[in-house]
């Protein structure tokens, strides 16, 4: 059986790669009799049969065939674990057109997209067979890698040379030059010259997701941190089902739990913690399976409940990003903010299943295990006692390097300092003064060190410092282990 396409046919004969294949002309895929091969052992020539004849034609030569690379499956694609986390960080920027009110997807997206393992990943598999319909989102950004390696120089009509707040930018200050006459190159030109600036690029390969996330939505605004959210669990939910090609050498102190082993997928057992203090420890765990985007963004949360005249219970839940509550008068910084969530707080209108009696009961929540790339929310949208929605305008102090501390983890001895410091590079801040419209922007720290803001489809370079200043309300950390 052969396998023809375009004009071409593939003749089996010698191994190749996996999917991997040789195609040939068509005039080489119908030999003739003479060609034909057969079970005989070929003849021996003689010596002067063998020598060249001057006086005889020149033999044709046959035409060459060439490697065609057939989509493989996902699954021969999917790297290790260890493999995504040991890669490079991007070295190429573009900027996404906004159509519609989408900033709060191109902010998500540019996020992600700067996400050192998740950028790895999907790298590594982008040239995978996308035609599954059982990995719809994984597909959609498959589609956008191609299109986002495929990025061209930026024109020079496509770039600002002032970028928002009126700063200049660098490389469109030096497309906007005269070839005649080179404009002065600024200062800071030389930093930025290992990044690669493509031309804006709109991502309408994720806009259907959006009928998923909402069904209701028109072009309305919608939120960001729910965007992100939602994209990271239909991912884990389309990767549960494929395994990577291997699992060696993912070995850290955070290393992953083996979900099918059934001593780790306990529903309920009890623990003893400190001062000999038992309490019973509920886990979900068994209906949560790991995945990459769990090794990537995935932790563990422990809550406490501690009832009156009760044994206390434990949950252990996974999560994605820690919401945190900044309105609090002791709120001021991130660090404040962290606190806060693993303080212990009374819980009102508890009662006893039993006897329906009211009781005292507080909890507390602690990081069971921590993420390797740490998201934080803070909550900036809240409900008035009239059941409006206000926007929360207080400025928080953000740490471009956070250090987890011991107290805030349920085994305090368990991750060396290196291993609870993390470092900031992705700041999406929203602007306006209401909770219901507003727009998105992101800064990113790129790989040469320099910080750059993406305002749709302008991109500008910026400081740490204006970064730090600006009203944030999804930030991204990422270990330095």
């Amino acid at each position: 059986m052969s396998l023809r396409r375009k004009g071409f046919v593939y003749r089996p004969g010698t191994s190749r790669p996996e999917s991997e294949v040789v195609f040939l002309p068509e005039a080489l895929s119908n030999p003739t009799p003479s060609e034909t091969p057969t079970n005989e052992a070929p003849k021996q020539e003689s010596a002067s049969a063998a020598a060249p004849n001057a006086s005889a034609t020149p033999a044709a030569k046959k035409p060459r065939g060439f490697i065609f690379r057939l989509p493989f499956p996902l699954s021969e694609a999917l790297p290790a674990p260890a493999a995504i986390f040991s890669g490079k960080a991007p070295q190429k920027v573009r900027g996404f057109i906004n159509r519609d009110n989408k900033c709060f997807l191109n902010v998500v997206v540019q996020s992600m997209v700067a996400t050192p393992p998740f950028f790895n990943l999907i790298t590594s598999i982008y040239r995978a067979d996308e035609s599954d319909s059982d990995y719809p989102t994984i597909s959609r950004f498959m589609r956008f890698f191609k299109e986002f390696h495929r990025a061209s120089p930026v024109p020079k009509s496509s770039l600002d040379v002032a970028g928002p707040g009126g700063k200049v930018n660098p490389w469109a200050a030096a497309a906007a030059s005269s070839s005649s006459k080179p404009a002065p190159k600024p200062a800071d030109v030389t930093s930025t010259s290992q990044l690669q600036v493509g031309s804006p690029m709109l991502p309408d390969m994720f806009y259907d997701l959006l009928k998923r996330f909402n069904p209701i939505a028109s072009d309305w605004q919608e939120d960001s941190q729910e965007f992100f959210s939602f994209l990271l669990d239909v991912m884990h939910d389309e990767l549960i089902h494929i395994k990577p090609r291997s699992t060696s050498g993912a070995s850290s102190s955070s290393s992953s739990i083996d979900w099918n082993d059934e001593a780790s997928v306990s529903d309920e057992w009890e623990e003893v913690g400190k001062k000999n203090k038992s309490a019973v420890v509920l886990t979900e765990k068994s209906s949560f399976p790991q995945s990459m985007i769990t090794e990537i963004f995935g932790g563990e949360l422990r809550s406490i409940v501690k009832k009156q005249g009760l044994k206390a219970s434990a949950s252990i839940q996974p999560f994605f990003c820690l919401h945190l509550d900044i309105r609090d008068d002791s709120v001021h910084s991130i660090e404040d903010a962290l606190r806060l969530f693993m303080t212990s707080e009374k819980l009102d209108d508890f009662r006893d299943e039993g006897t329906q009696q009211n009781l005292i009961a507080t909890k507390q929540n602690n990081v069971e295990r921590l993420p390797r790339v740490l998201t934080l929310h803070l909550k900036r949208f809240a409900y008035t006692p009239f059941g409006t929605i206000e926007k929360v305008q207080k400025q928080i102090s953000v740490s471009p390097v956070l250090k987890f501390q011991p107290s805030w983890l349920v085994h305090e001895k368990k991750y060396s300092p290196a291993e609870r410091t993390y470092k900031l590079y992705s700041v999406i801040s929203h602007w306006g003064q209401r909770a219901i419209g507003g727009h998105y922007t992101c800064d990113i720290l790129q790989s040469n060190g320099d910080w750059m803001t993406f305002d749709d489809s302008n991109i500008s370079k910026t400081t740490q410092e204006d970064v730090l200043k600006k009203p944030a309300y999804l930030l991204m950390y990422i270990r330095t282990d």
